[in-house]
């Protein structure tokens, strides 16, 4: 029985072809979506509403410096490669869990800077691919939303006690970074005085928008 539990639980790890996930640039969104829907293993999805603009939620978020200010999960975020996020960046993150701590070993396989981040991990035979997304609410808030699949043996045998832990760790970061975004929001400058325009530049200048997003972003 136990070996037959095994042997299942191997091939719901390999299944989902987590492990295979090189930082090649070929995660896309729609690869990640259907990784994430996987029937097996783990998974936990978590969201908040922060009354802060995704850009200085993303300054938070992305940088490891601060992670424990607002992750009471997390003991210490290390990496070799600088503080900041990137694609490719390998990092760990050491993690207060019970009886012993435990060090998860990552590299970012997704990047879309300040909208979405997704990396990989593993620990003890614990494949873990996690994906946190940042959008502007109507009202100018930010939508964080926090989305784990963990596959192996460890996801198969212990599936019970990791969802409920997952899913609490997951929704205690987002409400700390929700806590820690809105207490430390940056002021905002009064508002400039109003200039009458130079029709002389204004009658002559042409301004061309050259903003605008391509589809080669997701």
């Amino acid at each position: 029985m136990v070996t037959a539990a095994l042997c299942l639980a191997l091939a719901e790890g390999c299944g989902g072809d987590i492990t295979g996930l090189a930082a090649d640039g070929s995660l896309t969104a729609a690869r990640l979506d259907s990784l994430m829907a996987l029937p097996t293993g783990v998974y936990v999805e978590a969201r908040t509403t922060i009354q802060a603009p995704p850009e200085s939620v993303w300054t938070v978020f992305s940088d490891f410096n601060r992670w424990r200010a607002w992750d009471p999960s997390v003991l210490r975020t290390q990496t070799t490669e600088g503080d900041a996020l990137e694609w490719g960046l390998h990092f760990t993150q050491t993690y207060a869990t019970r009886p012993v701590e435990v060090t998860v070993r990552n590299v970012i396989v997704r990047l879309v800077p300040g909208r979405e981040v997704v990396w990989k991990g593993a620990v003890f035979g614990l494949h873990i691919l996690r994906a946190t997304a940042f959008q502007r609410t109507e009202d100018g808030q930010t939508e964080v939303v926090s989305r784990e699949r963990m596959a192996g043996p460890l996801a198969y045998l212990f599936r019970d006690r990791l969802q409920a832990e997952a899913q609490r760790a997951a929704q205690r970061a987002l409400n700390g970074l929700r806590a820690f975004c809105e207490a430390h929001r940056p002021a905002v400058p009064p508002p400039a005085p109003s200039q009458a325009p130079d029709t002389t530049v204004a009658d002559t200048m042409v301004v061309k928008d050259t903003t605008a997003v391509t589809n080669d972003e997701w």
